[in-house]
């Protein structure tokens, strides 16, 4: 399922503009806890905020969409700094989540985050089957 995840990742990740980074979770243990699966780029380690927003959506089992904007005189951390915002969405399966989906994307995408999870919505379609 791993080489399954990373490929499927890849795919999105290259197939929407301005995309920095990419993160898969499944669930483990008939779904108990959700581990990272898959992460592009292949091989890097997926930042904190993109993990905190895959997190998030699979509490809620609804879209995240995170803006990445510092409060007025402070600076985002190292690992926040290269993405202006982060689009998590569920991946669900027979009526409960299975996984997440998350991506990073840079300042100067075209596309903006609703766009975004519009992609990841059609592309989970692919995944969940």
């Amino acid at each position: 399922m791993h080489g399954l995840a990373q490929s499927w990742l890849e795919q999105q990740c290259r197939s929407i503009p301005g995309v920095s980074s990419g993160l898969v979770m499944l669930g483990v243990n008939d779904g108990e806890a959700f581990a990272p699966v898959a992460c592009w780029p292949e091989g890097s380690k997926p930042s904190g905020l993109l993990t905190a927003a895959a997190r998030q959506a699979l509490r809620s089992g609804s879209p995240v969409k995170l803006s990445q904007k510092a409060p007025p005189g402070q600076q985002l951390a190292p690992d926040q700094q290269r993405a202006a915002g982060t689009v998590a969405y569920p991946l669900i399966g027979k009526d409960r989540a299975i996984g997440v989906v998350a991506v990073e994307v840079g300042d100067g995408s075209a596309l903006q985050q609703q766009d975004i999870m519009s992609l990841l919505k059609l592309g989970s379609v692919l995944f969940e089957m």
